[in-house]
């Protein structure tokens, strides 16, 4: 390496500017969602460390604003509203295939069924009204018939 092109290398380097990621919200984790739920869902979620073994499972994976797992963090940070207004919590079908494939059998399912519970009992204003609406008439028909058709 030449002089020259040793001292172009270092021109080079001081021109350019150090891009950062955008620093977002400070974030201040509160236990007290994370322990709202597993008290009310009896799993571990604390014991999630981020595998995305539940997401590579999920048939709508590709289909919700927020991954299983990222429910799962953002549970674990504290985030109540923006869980409850996720789409993702109204989408999940239930097929529990995200809890079969958790090594630490976290039941993911149950998680968002109690997420969307809360959900309704909150009057949290749904991500996809649509969904919330089938999700209504469909406990409206396990309510008055005890259970549902497949048509």
């Amino acid at each position: 390496m030449t002089d020259e092109s040793a001292a172009e290398g270092e021109a080079a380097e001081e021109e350019r500017e150090v891009v950062r990621e955008p620093s977002g919200p400070d974030i201040e984790p509160s236990q007290d969602f994370l322990r709202e739920v597993e008290a009310a869902t009896d799993q571990s979620l604390s014991a999630c460390f981020q595998c995305t073994k539940c997401t590579c499972g999920c048939p709508l994976n590709e289909d919700t604003d927020i991954h299983p797992n990222r429910v799962i963090r953002l549970i674990q940070f504290g985030q109540r509203d923006e869980v409850l207004r996720s789409k993702a919590i109204w989408l999940c079908i239930g097929c529990e295939t995200c809890t079969a494939r958790c090594p630490n059998s976290v039941d993911i399912a149950a998680v968002m069924d109690y997420l969307r519970l809360t959900a309704v009992a909150e009057d949290v204003e749904p991500a996809d009204a649509k969904v919330a609406r089938f999700h209504e008439a469909f406990l409206e028909t396990l309510r008055k018939y005890g259970r549902s058709h497949e048509i």
